[in-house]
């Protein structure tokens, strides 16, 4: 078969593929990145991508998402379009992978860490070895341990042994013993007894944060972000497990893409803080049971499908070195948070840790809204955990104009004057609109009487009660109603930005799918509005929402808008504290296991609760 040259702009790369390859898997294979939300099924029509010169193949079928005029200028859909010539082609910022607001702030402020991290530094002066004292050098390491009352019991003699004799003689005898719970991990020459260090990882579907801490002080020394490279082979974690379906090697791609990731994060982490990457001794991992089973290697195939069971449900601890960590310690240790459930992961065990809801007097709700959205109910007595299928509008996907929340998208969105006034992400021209700026959209609309409490649009013939600005704002597409939020003149596309009717329909099934899960999460608690104490907004989008609007539309109780607060990325603290404190390491387990999980589709309230919590707030 004979190959193509293509060139990626305006990364400036080459790839030579054969024939017939596929835009998407080209950009794979020259590690470019171009988003595919719907795992390259061909249906979400968010691949798109400039043909500048050159032919492909297989455009008649492309018609459904692109009109004749997109295809005349070039345009097709990166997961259909083949390559049948060399090629330059365009890819556009939003199909790049660059997200711009990646949460990073994970606040640990007043809680206290307890004795310390799991993974401990010992300084020893040995005895040397004489014809009277013939003990092997690993015993004279053990022996000297015990007599400071360090009582060890396994040996990682793959991280041990290579380097042990050397390391006694290399400073006399005077070394450094690096221990774990009760394994000995590595031994090395002199005092480093302050060179101790982990790495804390929140693993989201989206993005992978890292945070960098010095174990025996707690401190945090570094953070840093990246765009989740599996992003290339879907944009949910059910488009990536149709990915390891029709692949050979689907759990092992994606989980190489992952490591790496997070390999590359830890060797930023230590040159920003000017360590050595070798004295990184733990790495401790969040994410939602699908991205933490993948990590691992295990097989995520059965958590989608009824009844949802994970492959495995405790901490997974293992040498880092076995998962591709070649640049650590040669003893580092990786250890998982556990997960809940198939669909309440690890992550939310990290939220439940750092806010404290599991110790804590009163009941509290958490909510980290993504595709999934995981949900928790709880005090210091019980804590009730579900999942809702909220979908991916609140990220942008299957929004006409949705996005991700980078440069250009719009961001929030305000009802002044008898018209709307827009904001985007670094004062760009208008590219799209991404959750937080939805939400706002539709609570502005509903104020102004533009939208019903039923979710209908309504058309410009049925709006003349309406101020002018805003009539002038409503259009027709496709035969139903819609607004403009940015105008031509103020979008970077080629027309204005508008809200559709279907976006709102998509809006009220997420937003529906979260309240519902909130009310069903605190009816099986016992737990009245009155009774809260506080909604904690977990992650990204908790972070950005304006929680007043998040209730006009009906996310969570109107009552409780004054108790809601944003508490960053809580699954990455969570992450951390199990990381730097053995006390909450600990804790993080019991919540595991103490932690119920409420399935939510047996339950037989639930069509009558969604079909409810579908429908907007009345106006007070």
């Amino acid at each position: 078969m004979s190959e193509c040259d293509v060139k990626f702009e305006p990364d400036n790369v080459h790839v030579q593929i054969p024939k017939g390859t596929t835009l998407l898997d080209a950009a794979k294979a020259g590690a470019v990145s171009l988003l595919a939300p719907c795992g390259g099924q061909g249906i979400c029509g968010r691949c798109r991508c400039q043909i500048i010169e050159g032919e492909t193949g297989r455009t008649e079928v492309q018609r459904e998402k692109l009109s004749d005029e997109d295809l005349a200028k070039g345009w097709r859909l990166g997961c259909i379009a083949t390559v049948e010539s060399d090629l330059v082609v365009h890819l556009p910022a939003d199909v790049r992978g660059t997200v711009a607001a990646i949460l990073e702030d994970s606040s640990l402020d007043d809680i206290e860490l307890g004795p310390g991290a799991e993974i401990r530094k010992h300084y020893l002066e040995l005895a040397e070895p004489s014809l009277e004292d013939q003990r092997d050098d690993l015993s004279r390491v053990l022996d000297a341990l015990a007599a400071e009352d360090v009582q060890l019991d396994t040996v990682d003699f793959p991280a041990v042994l290579p380097g042990l004799s050397e390391a006694l003689r290399a400073d006399e005898f005077r070394v450094t013993a690096v221990h774990r719970e009760g394994v000995l991990m590595g031994v090395e020459p002199g005092n480093t007894v302050n060179e101790c260090y982990g790495v804390a990882v929140d693993l989201g579907t989206t993005t992978v944060v890292a945070y960098l801490a010095h174990l025996p002080t707690s401190t945090q020394l570094a953070v840093t972000s990246e765009v989740n490279p599996q992003v290339a082979y879907g944009d949910d974690v059910v488009s990536r497990i149709t990915h390891i379906n029709e692949s050979g090697r689907g759990v092992r791609t994606l989980s190489e893409a992952a490591r790496e990731c997070v390999r590359e994060l830890v060797a930023r982490l230590a040159k920003m803080a000017g360590i050595d990457p070798r004295h990184v001794y733990g790495v401790r991992l969040v994410g939602n049971s699908t991205m933490s089973h993948i990590f691992v290697g295990a097989d995520p195939r059965n958590i989608p499908q009824a009844p949802y069971i994970p492959g495995v449900h405790r901490s997974v601890i293992a040498p880092a070195r076995e998962l591709g960590m070649s640049d650590v310690a040669r003893g580092a240790r990786f250890c998982t948070l556990p997960n809940i459930a198939g669909w309440v992961g690890s992550d939310t065990v990290g939220v439940i840790l750092s806010t404290g809801m599991h110790r804590l007097e009163g009941a509290r709700v958490a909510i980290d809204i993504g595709t999934n959205g995981e949900i928790v109910v709880g005090d210091e007595n019980r804590l009730v955990a579900c999942s809702t299928a909220a979908g991916p509008a609140f990220e942008g996907a299957q929004i006409k104009h949705g996005m991700r929340g980078a440069s250009g998208a719009i961001d929030h969105v305000f009802l002044e004057n008898d018209d709307l006034r827009i904001t985007t992400i670094g004062d760009q021209a208008s590219r799209g609109i991404c959750g937080t700026g939805l939400i706002d959209a539709v609570a502005c609309l509903l104020d102004a009487g533009l939208i019903l409490e039923t979710g209908r649009m309504l058309p410009e013939a049925e709006a003349g009660h309406l101020p002018d600005a805003l009539q002038a704002r409503i259009v027709t597409l496709d035969d139903a109603p819609a607004a403009i939020l940015a105008t031509a003149e103020e979008s970077a596309l080629d027309g204005p930005v508008v809200l559709t009717q279907r976006d709102v329909r998509q809006l009220q099934l997420a937003k529906g799918a979260i309240a519902t899960g909130v009310r069903i999460a605190m009816n099986e608690c016992g737990v009245e509005v009155a009774d809260v104490q506080e909604i904690l907004l977990a992650g990204a989008f908790g972070s950005y929402v304006n929680p007043g609007r998040a209730a006009d539309i009906g996310l969570f109780p109107r009552e409780l808008v004054d108790r809601a607060r944003a508490v960053g990325n809580a699954a990455g603290a969570g992450a951390y504290l199990a990381l730097v404190s053995a006390d909450h390491g600990a804790q993080a387990s019991l919540i595991g296991d103490r932690a119920e999980y409420l399935e939510l589709a047996g339950r037989l309230d639930f069509d009558m609760v969604f079909a409810d919590e579908m429908l907007f707030p009345g106006s007070e």
